[in-house]
């Protein structure tokens, strides 16, 4: 038969509510007294009840990872997960993933109970984009816990700052005396309906850093409407880049640009850094042919973290809306593939 708190307090000779502050974490206990409880629960092979913990608190101490099931618009990235189990840890919390079809993220009938079935307090919804009409007026209406992550909500939202990002990378190289200074992105058209917010704000971030410089923005990406598909992105580059006003520096949205024209700019003979910087954002740092690129990194971990907190706080006032809150980038401090112009420096080409 298992052990109940009951046996642990007989042999420690304290309170069964005592007991259960020493397991839990919770009261004001004395280390020593704590630690004395936890091992006479571990000898007696005690095993909390989560079922009778969750009726008598009332939560689950579990949280749920809502997800789609298209994957572009519901990655689950190393970084964020670590950073939410970050998060849990703290409170020794558990996780389960929940992933719905977008029938059934809109159905009244289902979203209302998903958490009980769940057994889990809230939701952190990792669907970004193109999310289903009536799933958020779902979660508003039956007040469901619920933080959104890496997706542009007015509230309860998490998200990295693309367009800060964009704009200091440009910035950057602005200060670095680039003056041609082009911004690339391929993914658009009808292969990418919906795109996610991060297309805009980084291309909006580099368009206000070129006029605060009095600079005309050069945005490089296939007839609008079209996307470049990826057998022919090394031709389309070839073409704008073997040019004679040809950027000085590349800022590219994502490795899906930063390669072809790290490739094409090799290819050609052109001097990396010296005759074309190349700065891009991801997930994590990129080392294709030898030198690493200079990219500033998606904040996957502090997302993770940080959205784990504010549904902690949602779930103790559910009506309360939380401010959105915007996770800068960090620039990788290794990559080395922007430098000056070659005409106001001598630095030597590390490819």
């Amino acid at each position: 038969m298992a052990a109940t708190l009951q046996d642990i307090a007989v042999r420690v000779g304290l309170s069964p509510q005592a007991v259960s502050q020493a397991i839990n974490g919770t009261g004001r206990l004395r280390p020593a007294t704590r630690q004395h409880v936890l091992v006479a629960a571990q000898e007696l092979g005690y095993r909390p009840n989560s079922a009778a913990r969750a009726t008598a608190s009332g939560r689950f101490r579990c949280l749920a990872l809502l997800v789609g099931m298209e994957s572009m618009r519901s990655k689950v990235f190393p970084g964020l997960l670590a950073g939410i189990h970050e998060g849990l840890a703290r409170d020794r919390l558990n996780l389960m993933l929940v992933r719905m079809p977008d029938e059934l993220l809109t159905d009244s009938t289902v979203m209302p109970r998903a958490l009980t079935e769940a057994a889990s307090d809230g939701f952190l919804v990792d669907y970004t984009h193109g999310i289903p009409v009536g799933m958020k007026r779902l979660i508003d209406d039956f007040a469901i816990p619920a933080i959104w992550i890496n997706s542009k909500q007015d509230h309860d939202c998490v998200r990295p700052d693309d367009f800060g990002a964009a704009r200091a990378a440009t910035e950057d190289l602005l200060k670095l005396g680039h003056r041609r200074i082009a911004f690339a992105h391929y993914s658009v058209g009808p292969a990418f309906p919906n795109p996610h917010y991060s297309v805009a704000d980084r291309r909006e971030g580099y368009e206000i850093a070129m006029r605060a410089a009095g600079l005309e923005p050069r945005v490089i990406m296939a007839t609008e409407g079209f996307d470049v598909p990826a057998t022919e992105r090394v031709q389309y580059t070839r073409q704008w880049l073997d040019s004679p006003d040809r950027p000085t520096a590349v800022v590219c949205y994502g490795s899906s640009e930063a390669q072809p024209v790290f490739y094409v700019g090799a290819i050609m003979g052109l001097s990396i850094p010296g005759d074309l910087s190349i700065v891009t954002f991801g997930n994590s740092p990129i080392k294709w042919f030898g030198p690493e690129i200079t990219i500033w990194l998606n904040p996957d971990h502090a997302v993770g973290r940080e959205a784990t907190t504010m549904l902690l706080q949602k779930i103790r006032r559910p009506d309360h809306k939380r401010e959105t809150r915007i996770v800068p980038f960090e620039l990788y401090e290794h990559g080395v593939t922007c430098a000056p112009p070659a005409k106001s420096t001598d630095i030597k080409s590390p490819i």
